[in-house]
């Protein structure tokens, strides 16, 4: 027999459960308000344990037992105030929530979702309100249901979502909103897209700027758009149990005014968005436990987050505001995102249902670890014409530049290869030919020893060779040596290299093998031209002819003689009026944007009349 059962027997033999007591005539106060709650309400538990009660009429919302007012306590309290004239005394309250936590733990486990949910193939959005509707997405469409298929909990943060209206420019809508690039503002539109798909890895958008950039109003934005909040933005939480707390109450959790990360947030953050799991004792217990388990969408302002840890870096969207010409209130500005709130849902739920309806059939992303995210980018450029998943590659480019630049062992291990062809040796010899480098006293968190030195290297390696320093070590030999190697001076790649880029980027019903070359590249055809792929010397991009592959996250190309030639730095399109990031580059070193590098290769390639180096403007 169980503790809840013994409690039961108990209360029986007390007179608390109707019919047990030797004088059943007269029904007690908790009586009574069992008999209300099981004539309304069946009982379950959550997979963590936690028991809630779910209306047998009215909502698909799960109701806490206990709590503040969204418990079932204040609710059958409430409830036998109107109906008897009084209110019940909290004996007979505790009395009852004992009762009726025992049923639940007869009951079945069912685990209430939080704003956002699968239900099979569709995704169902909590919108929040007291009928308890949702909205439905599959198929390629959406509709608003009065009762939703999936069984949602609401904490004390959980806001209402306004009736969508479907037709809008989820675009042009943020981009009226929050002051950013427009190649950014597809990728936040993407990024929201993405906040729909609860099973998937979420990356951290982190919106920098200048004073008066308004990061507070485009965090504001952004996480009420999904999952309006009481308190919208909130500052950082001041400890690991904080967080929890501010965590577990929202789907979207926008921290505000960051000035640093500390390690223990930095690695809660990184934990939230790949599924974050703690253990606590539970209140007024002294060996039960509470559960917590989660995966967030999570956004953090700041003028400057200060130094980056590789692991967080990687799981970042680096956005940055521009300035804002003219301001409003805080009241005109919110009264102007309540306006446009149902415009902007509809629009995102328009996005989001093409979208799903395109995934199944949209090729993987192998070229970052938020492979799924990366996914999704894919998916929304396939249905809304953008190019956001080159605009993510180029800000991951930029986050590990950050991080290389915050981290005291990457920088210097940077600059050390930069004057060696190669290095290799133990993180021990590392420590020391490191040595000249530093000042009299090494700076604060330095390593002292070869174990730290080589748990250091381990942190930053990705981040390391994303900014062209190969770092590679033998995970069999001991003691392990390590090889660094300066990407950016390698006189050629191995052919598989070649292979590999082409054989992830291109389609394949646009490649061909070259022969006539006498190795193994393909042909691609200009339509089907993915990330990847450009122009570095004077051949055109055509079925005809071999072109070379351009190495983005290595920052290097692979021209179409074998020789590895370094790209400028990625910076604003060098066309006239063009905003875009540059992401490719001709030989003769000027910058291009996608569309624009794309316009002058078709050009060029129709003329053959292909710029040599000497002849280039």
């Amino acid at each position: 027999m169980t503790i809840a059962d013994e409690a039961m027997r108990d209360l029986e033999a007390a007179g608390v459960v109707a019919g047990s007591s030797p004088d059943a005539t007269k029904k007690s106060q908790a009586t009574e308000l069992v008999d209300f709650a099981t004539k309304r309400y069946s009982f379950h538990v959550t997979g963590a344990g936690e028991p809630f009660a779910i209306p047998l009429a009215g909502p698909y919302v799960a109701r806490m037992l206990r709590g503040g007012q969204q418990s079932l306590r204040a609710e059958v309290a409430n409830l036998y105030s109107q109906t008897k004239g009084r209110a019940p005394s909290s004996q007979a309250c505790a009395d009852a929530l004992l009762v009726l936590e025992g049923r639940a733990r007869q009951g079945t486990t069912i685990e209430p979702e939080l704003r956002v949910a699968r239900d099979a193939e569709s995704v169902v959005i909590d919108l929040g309100d007291a009928p308890g509707r949702a909205v439905v997405i599959e198929g390629g469409s959406w509709t608003v249901m009065h009762r939703s298929p999936v069984l949602f909990r609401r904490t004390g943060l959980t806001g209402v979502l306004p009736e969508p209206l479907p037709g809008g420019d989820l675009v042009a809508e943020i981009s009226s909103m929050i002051n950013v690039r427009p190649d950014h503002g597809a990728l936040l539109a993407a990024w929201l897209v993405a906040t729909l798909i609860p099973e998937i890895g979420h990356p951290i958008v982190s919106l920098t700027g200048e004073q008066g950039t308004g990061k507070t109003s485009a965090g504001y934005v952004l996480s009420r758009l999904v999952d309006p909040a009481g308190s919208q933005v909130r500052k950082a939480p001041r400890d690991a149990e904080s967080w929890v707390t501010q965590a577990a109450g929202s789907w979207v959790v926008a921290l505000d005014n960051l000035s640093s990360i500390s390690p223990w947030l930095s690695d809660s953050l990184c934990r939230a968005v790949t599924g974050e799991g703690d253990v606590r004792r539970r209140l007024y217990s002294d060996s039960d436990l509470s559960v917590f388990s989660f995966k967030r969408c999570l956004i953090l302002t700041g003028i400057d987050l200060g130094a980056l840890r590789g692991d967080l870096g990687r799981r970042l969207i680096l956005v940055e505001l521009e300035e804002i010409a003219s301001f409003i209130g805080d009241d005109e500005f919110a009264a102007r995102f309540e306006e446009a709130h149902p415009r902007l849902l509809g629009s995102l739920l328009d996005v989001a249902a093409k979208v799903l309806e395109a995934l199944p059939t949209t090729k993987p992303v192998t070229a970052t670890s938020m492979a799924s995210f990366a996914k999704v980018l894919r998916a929304f450029d396939r249905v809304t014409g953008r190019h956001t998943l080159e605009t993510y590659l180029g800000v991951a480019d930029a986050v590990a530049e950050e991080v290389v630049e915050g981290d005291l062992v990457a920088s210097a291990v940077r600059i050390f290869v930069q004057d060696r062809s190669e290095w290799t040796g133990t993180a021990g010899k590392l420590l020391e030919d490191l040595s000249p480098q530093l000042p009299d006293r090494p700076p604060k968190g330095w390593p002292t020893s070869a174990r730290a030195m080589a748990a250091a290297l381990k942190k930053v390696a990705p981040a390391l060779r994303s900014v062209g320093v190969a770092i590679d070590y033998d995970h069999h030999v001991r003691p392990r040596r390590w090889v660094l190697r300066d990407a950016t001076s390698r006189d050629g790649p191995e052919t598989d290299d070649i292979d590999d880029a082409m054989t992830e980027h291109a389609p394949d019903q646009g490649k061909e093998a070259c022969h006539s070359s006498g190795h193994s590249r393909h042909h691609v055809n200009v339509e089907d031209i993915d990330v990847n792929v450009g122009v570095v010397e004077n051949m055109p991009l055509t079925r005809e002819k071999c072109h070379p592959v351009i190495n983005v996250n290595q920052k290097r190309a692979i021209s179409n003689s074998g020789d590895s030639v370094a790209l400028p730095a990625l910076g604003p399109c060098e066309s006239d009026g063009c905003t875009e990031t540059a992401r490719f580059s001709t030989y003769w070193g000027k910058r291009h944007c996608r569309d624009h590098f794309f316009a002058l290769a078709r050009e060029l390639g129709e003329s053959q009349e292909w710029p040599t180096k000497e002849g280039a403007s």
